[in-house]
């Protein structure tokens, strides 16, 4: 924490060092819990601790929450109490206190408007006003987006700049930044540049974030100079390559000679019933699994709103051999234990097994991943079917629009091949 923050920190407090010593007790972190016992990311956390009211001549509570909700994981959240915390605690044990005198300096709070709103309050503002409507992917975006501009900002000398000082060139240098200067990490190699993809997030989401202002009058249509940025076309590429059948014998084989069980489970999970795996499947419960289907609830999945997934009679096979439904409803069905329990796995835990597969297979030459079980399994449902139904509805897909395009994205459904086999006028 920088010494502006802290000086804005306890300036909000008007604390003041004292020369008697005084009643206090340290700073902690209150975190609400869900009903399951797990930190509740949906919920406000605070920091409390008690400081000595020299006004009311007595110890009295304050309770805070600072930045800290903005910031979309446990950890993040944690990591960012501690380093307030101490701060706070410091001034504590130096004999800080509520001070009378600083009271009196502070006579109004001015409002904010178009002439003294900074960029980075703009964007924490945002978050903050917005989290409740949010999901948790959109908010990592907004996190992301400021642990990349906020510290560019100060680089440039602009860590104070208003919103409506962002103008057209700076703007253009920050952009200019994610492409052709920003080092990133892709495949354990250091590159230089944001992808496409990764471009157009940053532009959206800046962009998201200026149209909410012009949308409550705090700033002019002629101020976002964002959306005078074109973005980058998107680059297809061949991501998650589907795998062959005869590729999946060879997976099945290797896995099942390193007996790694749950990595088989996983999989065909994946090639089962269509999940995605980060959320969908990893964080999978016992009370998912119905009787006839697997549900995947709204705040996992990726369409935002609950489906089933129908099971196949192999897959209730390997759920039956694996006794799942027997374990506590509340269990997950991944986790580093091999079977059912309290804790899921984490992001990339069967992403390094996965891979490792791979390598011993020589399968590396292409963009396979867990996602291309998905791809497969969907492909061999429709070859064996030639049901868009049966696929869209496995898939949660909200239109066969949405079904036909995606199949004809894998290169099952050809545009115009079928009215080859028109038949023949008079014949």
């Amino acid at each position: 924490m920088s010494k502006n923050e802290v000086a804005t920190l306890f300036a909000t407090l008007n604390m003041a060092k004292s020369d008697t010593a005084t009643p206090y007790k340290l700073a902690r972190l209150i975190i609400p819990q869900t009903d399951k016992g797990r930190p509740d990311l949906n919920a406000r956390w605070s920091i409390t601790f008690w400081v000595w009211d020299d006004d009311k001549q007595k110890k009295v509570r304050i309770v805070r929450d600072w930045d800290i909700n903005q910031y979309a994981t446990v950890a993040e959240r944690k990591q960012r109490a501690s380093v307030i915390i101490n701060e706070i605690n410091k001034k504590l044990k130096k004999g800080h206190v509520i001070s009378k005198a600083e009271k009196k300096q502070v006579k109004f709070t001015p409002k904010i408007t178009k002439d003294t709103l900074t960029l980075k309050d703009a964007i924490d503002n945002y978050i903050a006003e917005n989290r409740s409507s949010l999901s948790p992917n959109t908010i990592a975006g907004y996190v992301t987006l400021k642990n990349t501009l906020f510290p560019w900002l100060d680089d440039q000398g602009l860590s104070d700049i208003k919103l409506i000082d962002f103008d057209g060139e700076a703007a253009k240098a920050f952009f200019n930044y994610l492409k052709l200067e920003k080092v990133v990490i892709r495949k354990g190699v250091e590159e230089i540049g944001v992808s496409n993809k990764t471009f157009n997030n940053y532009h959206t989401n800046l962009n998201r974030i200026y149209n909410a202002l012009i949308a409550d009058g705090t700033i002019k249509k002629k101020n976002n100079h964002i959306q005078k940025i074109s973005k980058k076309k998107k680059v297809h590429t061949n991501k998650h390559v589907p795998f062959s059948n005869e590729q999946l014998k060879l997976i099945k084989k290797c896995i099942l000679e390193k007996g790694d069980e749950q990595l088989y489970l996983f999989i065909n999970f994946l090639y089962y019933t269509a999940a995605r795996p980060a959320r969908e499947l990893r964080l999978l419960q016992v009370k998912d699994i119905l009787d006839e289907t697997i549900f995947i609830p709204a705040d996992r999945s990726k369409v935002g709103v609950g489906r089933h997934a129908f099971i196949p009679p192999a897959l209730e096979k390997l759920i039956k051999k694996h006794k799942l439904r027997s374990y506590p409803p509340d269990y997950y069905v991944f986790t580093r234990e091999g079977k059912p329990g309290p804790e899921h796995v984490g992001k990339v835990y069967f992403y390094l097994r996965h891979r490792e597969v791979l390598e011993e297979l020589g399968m590396t030459d292409q963009e396979y991943t867990l996602y291309g079980y998905k791809h497969t399994g969907n492909i061999n449902l429709y070859q064996a079917t030639k049901d868009l139904i049966a696929i869209k509805e496995q898939n949660g897909h909200t239109s066969l629009d949405q079904t036909y395009n995606y199949m004809v994205k894998l290169g099952q459904i050809r545009k115009g091949e079928i009215y080859r086999q028109f038949p023949e006028f008079g014949k």
